[in-house]
């Protein structure tokens, strides 16, 4: 729900020096990675409410990739900064494969079902998220859902149907990173609606991932992981002296308590959730103990017991 080349998106296909360059690190994802779908945000032709206009062309590579990523002509051969450069072959048939550009909600939907383009790369119409940095109807009384959602924009539910739909194609099997980004984003403004919106919209991927693997798969073979790299907040319900409680409901259609600690990263725990083939090998890392919340593991070590799977 974040721009392509931001933070995690970015951990799981590149490797810069720094974070925040973003240019080179979309243009490692485009043309150095063997990605067979890239979806995010990002699109400079949009602002932050899906309305035309010239943005910053960093998060797509810059405007001279992003110009010619835009026709779409099953392009393999690249020029900017007077460089050259080809797209990987993904498929191991020493053919470069070229990326397929979609853009609007309808060919996000029809990703979703039907034949697929051999390699996807979908940004949506709007800028750094798909939903959360829109301005607010009512900036006083903010619940969620009352400011309408921006038109013509996927749900990172339907974002997550086409890309099952593209990698399954794959008899070999595949791996999926879906991130609510915009999450941590509504956090940092401490935006306890936005928070809600995006953590529903999240959930419902997570659903749909479910219905793919009990359709398509079974438990048996695949291997769900739902978790967070941190903490952003400190969220919690009321403080009484110098214990914080939980957050609290007050009951449907009502904002629950909740109050903002801080508005960056916290070290506290956060929920590490698996189910299927290979989720006991998370019991083996999670050797640390907390004195309130029993063992835990150390969030780089759920992605060694990835890689120990995908070794096996």
């Amino acid at each position: 729900t974040v721009s392509i080349s931001h933070a995690t998106p970015a951990g799981f296909s590149a490797h810069n020096t720094n974070r925040k360059n973003y240019k080179q690190i979309a243009r490692q994802q485009l043309f150095n990675s063997k990605l067979d779908v890239l979806m995010g945000c990002g699109n400079p032709d949009f602002n932050k409410n899906g309305k035309p206009q010239k943005m910053d062309a960093a998060y797509v590579g810059g405007e001279e990739v992003w110009e010619q990523l835009k026709a779409n002509t099953g392009k393999i051969n690249f020029r900017f900064e007077d460089k050259s450069v080809i797209v990987q072959d993904i498929d191991g048939d020493k053919k470069p494969d070229a990326w397929h550009l979609i853009q609007d909600s309808a060919a996000f939907a029809a990703l979703a079902c039907g034949k697929t383009p051999k390699r996807v790369l979908g940004v949506p119409m709007v800028y750094e998220t798909l939903q959360q940095a829109r301005d607010f109807a009512d900036t006083v009384n903010r619940v969620p859902y009352r400011t309408p959602f921006v038109k013509g924009l996927p749900s990172l539910s339907l974002m997550v149907k086409g890309a099952l739909n593209v990698l399954d194609n794959n008899k070999k099997g595949f791996f999926l990173m879906v991130e609510g980004g915009a999450i941590d984003w509504a956090c940092h403004d401490n935006q306890s609606d936005r928070l809600i919106e995006e953590t529903a919209d999240f959930l419902h991927a997570v659903d749909t991932v479910i219905a793919w693997i009990e359709r398509n798969s079974n438990w048996n073979e695949t291997l769900l992981i739902v978790t967070a790299d941190h903490e952003t907040g400190f969220l919690s319900g009321h403080r009484v002296n110098d214990t914080f409680l939980p957050v609290k409901s007050k009951g449907k259609g009502k904002m629950p308590a909740m109050l903002w600690q801080s508005d960056e990263h916290t070290n506290s725990l956060v929920p590490v959730f698996a189910k299927g083939c290979g989720s006991s090998w998370l019991n083996f890392f999670a050797d640390e103990f907390d004195p309130g919340k029993g063992y835990f593991i150390q969030n780089t070590e759920i992605a060694k017991s990835i890689f120990l799977m995908w070794r096996k």
